[in-house]
């Protein structure tokens, strides 16, 4: 069966499962036990909201689409028309390659070419772990042009409540660097 987000990933620890995919290299599911971790979504569904997503070369939206880097305008397409933005950069539909597998961890990379508005080139590989921590993303990006290029990262997982209410919920990030 062919999925919309592509290969899907299972990888295993422990009473941990994730699956990341292919299109996107998104979290689609993470759960520990019978609790999940995230809000999961079906395989044979589109990721609703770029639920689970990798959000590069420009995380949330650039108004009107537009920014300035180097002293030079660009403009990018329009992918939010409601708000005149353009959402979540480039990689939410690009097929990442298998650059390794195992059965707690997939490492995964794709080549962002030059695109209208971006003619930037960059090669990113995300890679997924699960261990006695949970599970860990690590995402490294070069870029392989001849010029510098703008670069900004982020990720959009559905954080689940469990049986409460989200509102009645604590975030808390154990961080030593940023």
């Amino acid at each position: 069966m062919t999925f919309p987000t592509g290969e899907q990933h299972e990888l295993r620890f422990g009473d941990q499962v994730a699956v990341i995919t292919e299109v996107g290299a998104a979290v689609r599911q993470y759960r520990v036990g019978d609790r999940d971790v995230i809000v999961a979504f079906p395989a044979d569904e589109e990721p609703p909201a770029f639920h689970g997503a990798v959000l590069l070369p420009w995380p949330n939206r650039l108004r009107d689409g537009q920014y300035t880097w180097d002293g030079v305008d660009y403009q990018v397409p329009i992918t939010e028309p409601a708000r005149n933005t353009a959402l979540h950069g480039l990689v939410l539909e690009v097929r990442w390659d298998v650059v390794q597998r195992s059965e707690s961890a997939v490492t995964l990379t794709c080549l962002l070419e030059p695109s209208p508005g971006y003619p930037f080139r960059l090669s990113s590989t995300a890679a997924y772990a699960l261990g006695e921590r949970g599970l860990a993303v690590t995402v490294i990006t070069k870029n392989v042009g001849d010029a510098d290029a703008p670069y900004g990262i982020g990720f959009h997982p559905w954080l689940s409540p469990g049986e409460g209410s989200v509102d009645d919920c604590v975030l808390t990030v154990d961080a030593t660097r940023y």
